[in-house]
This record gives C-alpha cells, structure tokens and sequence, in this order.
C-alpha cells in the first residue's frame, strides 16, 4: 500500500508540559495523517498490536465513507516514534463526533510504536487534547489502559470495561490440553461429531455468507434484551452494515478471517478473527435453534484459535464481555483471562451525561435488559 498525501510537519515551540528542563524527550514533528510505511513498520515491530489499530483499518473505515482520516505520526527528539490512530466523523455529525481513537463498533486504537514511558505518553494526549475537539475519544488497547489513564487529564470521562484475552501457547498441543477446559474440548468433540463442515477464507464471499446470518443473531439478541425486532435490526445494521465488512475484508488484505459453520449444507454460525501478530475475535453470529445444540460456536472458536497459534499470535483478544457472566464464562473455557479497562472521553460539553440520560429513559421505556 503507497502512502497517503500528509500534511506539513508539525514543529512544537515549547516542550510538553511538566518536561522542561527535565531532560524529557520532546516531540520534534507530528505528520498527519500518518505515512503508511512509516505505519506499517512501527505497528509490526509492537508486539501488542492489534489489527485495528493497523493502517488497513484506517483505510477500511474511510472506504465507508463515514470516517476522515485524522492519525498523527510522532517523532520524539530521542528518534522514538509512534503512530496514533485517529479519525473523525464525515459529514454533518463530525463537529459533534469529534475525534475518535477509535469510535464504538471499530476496536481499540491508542499508541502503536516504540516504548513509550510516562512522559512521552502525555506529551501525544497533550497534544490530542489540543487539538480542540468539541469530543475526543480515546479507546487503548487493554492491555494499554494504564498508560493512557496516567497521561489524560483528570477531568474526563471514564467508561469501564470488561475485555477477555487469551495469551497463546507455542504449540497447538498445548492449546488444545492444558488451555481448553475438559467442557470445552468435549464440546468441539461433540460438533465434529455432528458433522458440523468448517470453511474458512478471507475474501468478500465470506463477510456475505456471514452478514447473511446476522438477521438470526439480531432475532435472538432482541428477544433476550426485550428490545422491538425492528429497533434490534435497525441498530445492528447501522453498527455493521455489509458494506463495513466487504471494506475491511478488502484492506486488511487478508487478515480479516471468516470461519463458517455448516450443517447439511446450511451456514449456521459464523465468526470473523482479525488476525496479524495477534488476533481479535470480533462478532459471532449464529441460528441459535440450530448452532447451539451441535456447539458449533465452539468448533469455530478453537479453528481460530489453532490457526492463531499456527500463525505466531502471542495474544488471542475476545473482545468486550462488560457484565454478562455467561459471556465471560463461554470465554474462560478457552483460557481468556478477563483485563478490567476502560475508554476515554475529553469534552468540552457534557455530551456523553446527557447521552447516557437519554438512552437510560428509552431502555427504562423499552424494559430493555443489557
């Protein structure tokens, strides 16, 4: 992939705050939008990266034509540098969407790059701070969330989360006895058992034949979260619409991977991995009335997980649980071990108290269950 058009280096007059005369390393250009080589090598070398915070799913949000790109290449004085992913919202909701590492539905982004120490860390957020958006989000990697906390200003908004991740073996054997629990490997037997057929690929076939069993998750999720069928609908193809996962199938260039279940032929469940030098297990769906007495999910979960090992990924990330204890538990048969985070938020107004105010009185009016 060639790099973008970027704009003229950025040259600080004064060192970042609580650096002077400290002998703290100070930014020396910020590039922006970030070049893709120069992108492409630091998120390589960082050996916590995941694939959204990598240049293809930057590329792959602006192709929806939702997003601007709006990511900075550092260059610290002590020739560190580090890559932020950061865009902003198109069109007529961009003053109040803000900026966004990264926005809801998209992944974690944060600081990808070199070692970055505590000063270093602040002076980036400084920098985004600066920058003057009505709203900045920030949503780290979880296994960053300290880092970017201790650098944010205090006054911000704090939202919690709950993550599962796995950290691989080195061989799938490994995987297999001593990461699986008994359940879990009885259910992946159970699944082989039934003739559940596993396919696997990359390409824009596959995120159809997964969006194609999307209208059966949103089904199930509405009657369990006692939300309207349309409302469940219309919230699930906003979030992700087909178009969003033929985008990320074609940029990721590879690295985004389906794994779909059959059954007499029939696709009944389907998950999407995103997997460089380590992988995100992102959405699962599923005809629950079919998939789940025949474990389906199961056998996907640890295809995906072996191919993982296979492939060198030292991190298995499981995405967000929050408080769904059967959640979590599905998760921790595999070996995920949760990690407590949280997003960031800088406003300049209260936007997210008077959000969070109104989506409460919709869910009290709707009965709706989290």
């Amino acid at each position: 992939m060639s790099d973008v058009a970027t704009g003229p280096e950025i040259r600080p007059r004064t060192a970042p705050a609580g650096a002077t005369g400290s002998g703290a390393p100070t930014i020396a250009t910020i590039v922006a939008p970030a070049p893709r080589t120069a992108w492409k090598e630091l998120a390589g070398a960082d050996p916590l990266t995941i694939p959204s915070q990598s240049a293809g799913w930057t590329d792959a949000m602006v192709a929806t034509g939702r997003f601007r790109d709006r990511s900075r290449l550092y260059t610290f004085s002590d020739g560190r540098r580090f890559v932020i992913p950061l865009v902003e919202a198109a069109g007529a909701t961009s003053r109040i969407g803000g900026l966004s590492s990264l926005p809801n539905a998209w992944g974690s982004g944060g600081v990808i790059g070199d070692t970055a120490d505590a000063a270093v860390m602040k002076s980036m957020m400084d920098d985004l701070v600066g920058l003057g958006a009505m709203r900045l989000l920030v949503r780290p990697n979880p296994l960053q969330t300290e880092a970017v906390a201790a650098a944010l200003p205090v006054s911000r908004v704090e939202i919690p989360r709950r993550a599962h991740l796995v950290e691989l073996p080195d061989d799938t054997d490994t995987l297999w006895k001593h990461l699986l629990s008994g359940k879990s490997r009885r259910s992946v037997n159970r699944a082989e058992r039934s003739g559940v057929r596993v396919e696997h690929g990359t390409g824009e076939h596959f995120a159809t034949i997964y969006h194609s069993l999307l209208p059966r998750s949103v089904e199930h999720w509405a009657g369990r979260q006692h939300e309207p069928e349309f409302l469940a609908r219309f919230r699930a193809n906003r979030r992700d619409p087909l178009s969003k996962w033929t985008a990320i199938a074609r940029h990721l260039d590879g690295d985004c991977h389906f794994y779909v279940g059959y059954l007499d032929d029939d696709p009944i469940a389907a998950i999407v991995v995103l997997r460089q030098q380590n992988a995100h297990y992102t959405r699962s769906v599923m005809d629950k009335a079919r998939a789940a007495p025949v474990a389906a999910g199961h056998l996907l979960l640890h295809r995906a997980m072996h191919d993982a090992v296979e492939h060198g990924c030292r991190w298995f990330h499981m995405g967000e649980s929050g408080t769904n204890a059967g959640l979590a538990h599905f998760k921790e048969k595999f070996g995920a071990v949760a990690h407590d985070h949280a997003d960031f938020l800088v406003e300049r107004l209260p936007i997210t108290a008077a959000d969070r105010m109104a989506r409460s009185a919709v869910k009290k009016l709707l009965r709706f269950k989290d």
